[in-house]
């Protein structure tokens, strides 16, 4: 299997050989597509920056349709776990730092349901709705193999994350906007390859994170009361996803389902 050290120097298994890995990797000599370039590039699948999802598959366009369909009931799950940071922010030890280097400005935060091949129990406890959506389109749709993660992603008004790109062009990343900040007079959103392509609370947004990627909340001001954090948060649920041309390196039959194997982050 493969071991995988990133920037910030974390590290995962991915389940695949190293033989295949290296059939993968990048060659500096071949001829990279404009904007595209992660560490390992799987040849044979669609290269585009930005998906809808009938453009994924019937299984990833399922998906996406029961996602809008529960937003409420997921929005929900996420509204307390967001309320319960903005009120102490310094002691909600569930919500872990993006810590890969890319942050210019402000604050980041993760709430992992699913990271490193791993099921983390107590976030999975408190989103069950979310979590049981995940769990019926693992494997066909949801990526629970490393490095695929499932995650609420917060970040405050001011905050900046720098170009980059994710490690593989072998998985697709779902964002679905739970909470927007109001009143920014900027159109919100994330720039892929170029393009800014606007969140829409409760719409899902697909796309290739092989691609170069950023993100921008500008504000006049830092939020610094409780009060006034709750207005100025962005939360999205995170999911990443097979590409559904991955099949011929990564046979449906051998994708994680459902991980037996859990971790509890408290």
């Amino acid at each position: 299997m493969l071991r995988v050290a990133y920037g910030d120097g974390e590290q995962e298994t991915w389940p695949i050989p190293e033989g295949t890995a290296r059939a993968a990797l990048r060659r500096r000599a071949a001829p990279a597509i404009a904007l595209q370039s992660p560490t390992f590039a799987f040849r044979g699948l669609r290269a585009q920056p930005i998906w809808t999802p009938a453009q994924a598959g019937a299984p990833i366009a399922l998906f996406c349709e029961e996602l809008e369909a529960a937003f409420a009931g997921i929005a929900d799950e996420v509204k307390r776990l967001v309320s319960e940071w903005c009120a102490h922010p310094e002691a909600a030890a569930a919500w872990r730092a993006q810590e890969e280097g890319l942050l210019d400005h402000g604050r980041w935060k993760k709430y992992e349901l699913w990271a490193r091949g791993q099921k983390c129990a107590h976030a999975c406890e408190s989103m069950p709705l979310t979590t049981a959506l995940l769990e019926r389109h693992a494997g066909r749709a949801v990526m629970l193999d490393a490095p695929g993660c499932s995650y609420v992603s917060l970040m405050v008004l001011g905050t900046r994350v720098a170009p980059h790109c994710g490690p593989t062009n072998h998985r697709l990343r779902l964002h679905l906007p739970i909470l927007l900040p109001t009143d920014t007079g900027q159109k919100l959103g994330i720039q892929v390859a170029g393009t800014l392509v606007p969140w829409v609370q409760g719409k899902v947004l697909l796309f290739d994170d092989s691609f170069n990627h950023c993100v921008s909340l500008n504000s006049a001001e830092t939020p610094s009361s409780s009060e006034r954090l709750i207005n100025k948060v962005r939360a999205i649920l995170v999911v990443d996803l097979w590409h559904p041309q991955a099949e011929k390196w990564f046979p449906e039959q051998h994708r994680r389902r459902p991980c037996k194997k859990q971790v509890s982050h408290t």
